[in-house]
């Protein structure tokens, strides 16, 4: 406590020392609470006037976030002209940037998870121009306060603290780096991981839902739809990594296939891009969870393993097309309410923590209409650099994910199978992108 009270007054110290009291800063806030404990540093060290912050809806918002977002920065003690809140969907999905120099397609049109992030965080920092003419503000010499924590830089390959790339993060892109060379970005929470944003959060009596909120990723849900397309299926499956696969689960009495689909993992402190296992039947979930773990320690072409809630077979599996879309975002911003809303009632009744629960939309199906899955993730850490997954049975009920899974099929036509995320970081990362 007392280590956080001296870092919170060498932040105030900073940002005083870099800004001064007349220069003008644009705070960047998605809701979460890395923005806000900036948000509240800034107003504590500089006058109001000179503090105005930024909220922009990429469209991949979680359900009534930039509404609630906007009411919490009124009540925070930001000056009502100094608040805007940019709905600028359209600008994500079909709007063409930069990157490394060239233009990249739009992002309606990318599959790839590495491109998507980059791309997102490029249009973020556009947006923010364009932000900064509201407020009659030159962005190239105004100071930019972003929440960026420890493990952004880490994951990111900031040259400053590591030299491995896990996934790019917003707040890390080379827009951002090259603002940060020339002195015009401030960075609160450089030094902290997320349960130190947290406990800074409370001591400076920020509310506790935003101090306890649930962390949400810069790019928000648009990491939470994986994205194929016609290019990047079926093909990756050998039958040579089908046929060792088969040959290692046949004793473990539990069934699965291989998904043609992959995700994003951690190998060491690298990127891993590798398949998806998909498990089914079975019924002892501490066997389960052995077997999960068990499978990319002897498996090399596998990161992740997924377990089927509501089927007990599946005979098939196709990977369908899913890009990134209004509507895409639509079904992920549902799936994601019903899994959060209900793991949320559990927690609080039952008193109970899981560090982080959200939902994924994936483009995975057993055939017919219905062209998707969602899945289910329930995770549990102290610092987001390694941490398991929740076990059904022992660390959530399985009755609730049989629920969320009942409501799931009930209110979304589109999805075919509910899959619960059973992987832990390492070998996979808390995200799948």
């Amino acid at each position: 406590m007392e280590k956080l009270k001296r870092e919170i007054e060498e932040s105030i110290k900073m940002i005083r020392e870099k800004a001064g009291d007349k220069s003008k800063v644009i705070v960047l806030v998605s809701g979460g609470v890395d923005g806000m404990v900036t948000a509240a540093l800034l107003l504590k060290a500089l006058p109001a006037e000179n503090v105005y912050a930024i909220h922009v809806d990429h469209g991949f918002m979680r359900k009534d976030e930039s509404k609630t977002v906007g009411e919490m920065l009124y009540k925070f003690g930001f000056k009502h002209e100094n608040i805007v809140i940019i709905n600028a969907q359209d600008d994500f999905l079909n709007g063409r940037v930069e990157i490394n120099g060239e233009l990249a397609p739009p992002l309606c049109e990318v599959t790839e998870p590495e491109l998507k992030r980059r791309i997102i965080g490029t249009m973020f920092i556009e947006i923010v121009k364009k932000a900064a003419d509201k407020f009659n503000l030159d962005y190239d010499s105004t100071f930019i306060a972003q929440g960026t924590l420890r493990p952004d830089l880490l994951e990111s390959g900031n040259p400053e603290v590591s030299d491995k790339i896990v996934k790019t993060h917003h707040n890390d892109v080379d827009i951002v780096r090259q603002a940060r060379a020339r002195g015009m970005i401030i960075e609160t929470n450089w030094n902290w991981y997320k349960e130190d944003v947290r406990q800074v959060a409370r001591m400076l009596n920020i509310d506790e839902g935003t101090a306890s909120r649930q962390p949400f990723p810069g790019p928000g849900l648009a990491v939470r739809i994986i994205c194929a397309n016609q290019t990047n299926q079926i093909n990756q499956i050998s039958e040579d990594k089908k046929k060792q696969f088969d040959g290692f689960i046949k004793d473990k009495n539990i069934s699965g296939m291989l998904a043609p689909v992959l995700s994003v993992g951690v190998e060491g402190e690298s990127r891993s891009y590798k398949n998806l296992a998909i498990l089914y039947g079975g019924s002892d979930f501490s066997a389960i969870a052995a077997t999960v773990k068990a499978i990319p320690e002897n498996l090399d072409f596998i990161n992740r393993c997924v377990y089927v809630i509501n089927k007990k077979n599946i005979d098939k599996l196709a990977c369908n097309e899913l890009k990134m879309s209004a509507e895409s975002a639509e079904l992920i911003r549902g799936i994601d309410y019903i899994i959060t809303s209900e793991t949320a009632k559990y927690l609080k009744e039952s008193g109970e923590r899981i560090t982080q629960y959200f939902g994924l939309l994936v483009p995975v199906s057993t055939g017919g209409a219905k062209k998707y899955s969602a899945v289910i993730r329930a995770f549990q850490t102290i610092d987001f650099m390694t941490g398991k997954a929740a076990v059904p049975g022992e660390d959530i009920p399985v009755d609730i994910l049989r629920r969320i899974s009942d409501r799931i099929e009930a209110e979304l036509g589109e999805i075919d199978l509910v899959l619960y995320d059973m992987t832990g970081k390492p070998p996979a990362t808390i995200e799948w992108e």
